[in-house]
């Protein structure tokens, strides 16, 4: 997970969730609402990984575009649409919602519910079967269509120990649906039922006076 932000000495920590793009916020940084272009690098699928010959889904750059709001101070909703170039080459979405807390400007926690789209070209990169790869695999061909494909929640919390280090963790779950849950990759080899966490440091740089 990669992320770069900026902030203000004293300005409260930027809350961050995992699996939003980078982004750049047009609007001033205060203000309840914001738009702009969104980032992301999609790491890449091995078909090792599966363990079936389904062919690999190479690393994919994604580009698009964010929207946030902030109804009150403890609510944050955002939506982003974000386009692969390259790799799965699909169109990718996510929507949330994230109850977050602050203590002092030194710590942030969260927690909300996620909502992820896609359409039928990312699907069915790394949910489909295609003829091919039915031959090769022994797998029924599977061919998914767009739509929602999951459903989950995350929690994050940040902390800075000093001015400069600090902590980030994350964790979340998410349940597939409809054409994704029902890939024979998932129901053979993986799980509806998807977890994921992770844990790590962050540096901040002094920005000169």
């Amino acid at each position: 997970m990669f992320r770069l932000s900026r902030r203000r000495a004293g300005d409260p920590i930027t809350f961050h969730a995992p699996g939003q793009g980078t982004g750049i916020r047009l609007l001033p940084r205060r203000s309840r609402m914001n738009f702009g272009p969104s980032f992301h690098l999609q790491a890449k699928r091995r078909e090792n990984d599966v363990g079936a010959a389904v062919g690999d889904v190479s690393r994919t750059p994604e580009a698009g575009a964010f929207l946030l709001a902030w109804p009150a101070p403890w609510l944050r909703l955002r939506a982003e649409a974000r386009h692969g170039i390259g790799g799965h080459r699909g169109l990718v979405g996510i929507v949330s919602a994230d109850a977050v807390a602050r203590r002092g400007d030194d710590t942030v926690w969260s927690i909300g519910a996620r909502v992820r789209l896609a359409d039928g070209r990312y699907q069915r990169a790394y949910f489909g079967v295609t003829p091919g790869a039915s031959l090769r695999s022994g797998l029924p061909g599977h061919a998914p269509s767009g739509g929602v494909y999951a459903i989950g929640a995350t929690t994050t919390l940040a902390h800075q120990f000093t001015p400069v280090w600090g902590v980030a963790a994350y964790a979340g779950y998410d349940r597939l649906l409809g054409g994704a849950a029902a890939s024979p990759i998932v129901r053979r080899f993986g799980s509806r039922n998807q977890l994921f966490a992770g844990v790590g440091l962050t540096y901040t740089f002094r920005a000169p006076n």
